[in-house]
């Protein structure tokens, strides 16, 4: 009840130019309607629900919706290639597939519903209906008696109830890579997830003034305990990166106030701070104690990490050097 007016999830996509905001309440709302959507397309607990979205708020309310009927849902890919998208449907056997016409980037617009069209015709597992969020960037060719359009389908559902189960009753199905033979699936608890995100919350003391931006793919477990789960149960702030390439503009968008990230990233910020001011003359300006306050604030407002509290890294070796840096 705390939480029901403030802000959780915001897209403020430079891409499109658009900004969107649900506050906690409008969240539950918009779950529980798709939920209810769901349900009416015969969708029953432990049934599988494949979702196939880019970055946008719509797919969060995706597996929060599957949650509360305790549907188990799979996240691939946006934009995965149809050979492996299909392998993933013949595999998890999804009722309904939840979708989008497109994902956008600056220089061009991703048709994600021709690559599902494509992959269902390659499966052997045929879902019953796709439910599919129509963008106004790219609208996408329907397939009679099988595809349901997304926003229609809320208007008109009733909101569905949640639906009690055990911590042990499986919430979503991650699958691996595939680059070293067929895809596997490891499937993750309701409890599971549960402790991880209140793990989370205690352990680095989120609060409901955190902002985090959601960058990585849905598909990846880390995003999902951290992101999607923890800075929710914490009742925070959720920002969306649709694309990498408008990834600094996004970060300065959302000025977080966690951001964790991998070496690589880490590595860029570098670099890209070096190619502005080279790295002898940025290391002599912090050598003095009146100005080192100075260049460090504006060397971390130019890459929106001004508000940072709580910095880290993972999934790989970091060196020592850049940790200093």
């Amino acid at each position: 009840m705390l939480f029901r007016s403030r802000c959780a999830l915001i897209h403020d996509s430079p891409v499109t130019g658009t900004v969107r905001r649900f506050s906690y309440a409008e969240l539950q709302r918009e779950v529980a309607r798709l939920a209810g959507v769901l349900v009416s397309l015969g969708v029953q607990t432990g049934d599988r629900v494949l979702v196939y979205m880019p970055m946008v708020p719509e797919a969060v309310m995706a597996m929060l919706a599957c949650a509360r009927i305790g549907a188990i849902h799979s996240v691939v890919f946006g934009g995965f290639a149809a050979h492996e998208l299909a392998v993933r449907i013949d595999d998890a056997t999804p009722v309904v597939v939840l979708t989008a016409s497109c994902g956008i980037e600056p220089a061009r617009v991703v048709a994600y519903k021709p690559l599902l069209d494509a992959a269902i015709g390659m499966a052997t597992h045929q879902p019953r209906h796709c439910v599919v969020l129509q963008r106004p960037q790219l609208v996408a060719d329907m397939h009679s008696g099988r595809d349901i359009d997304w926003s229609e389908a809320i208007a008109a559902a009733t909101p569905a109830a949640y639906v009690p189960v055990i911590a042990t009753h499986p919430l979503y199905i991650l699958y691996t890579s595939g680059t070293t033979g067929q895809p596997k699936g490891v499937m993750h608890s309701f409890g599971h997830i549960s402790d991880a995100a209140e793990g989370i919350v205690r352990a680095i003391r989120i609060t409901p003034e955190e902002r985090v931006l959601s960058y990585l793919p849905l598909a990846h477990v880390f995003e999902r305990a951290y992101i999607e789960s923890a800075s929710l149960v914490g009742g925070g702030h959720v920002f969306f990166a649709e694309s990498l390439e408008t990834f600094v503009a996004d970060l300065q968008r959302a000025r977080p106030t966690l951001f964790i990230s991998v070496p690589r990233l880490w590595l860029k910020f570098q670099q890209g701070v070096f190619k502005k001011m080279p790295p002898e003359r940025l290391d002599l300006l912090l050598k003095f104690p009146i100005i080192r306050g100075l260049v460090a604030r504006k060397v971390l407002k130019g890459l929106g990490l001004d508000s940072v509290r709580l910095a880290g890294s993972g999934s790989a070796p970091i060196p020592a050097e850049l940790i200093a840096w």
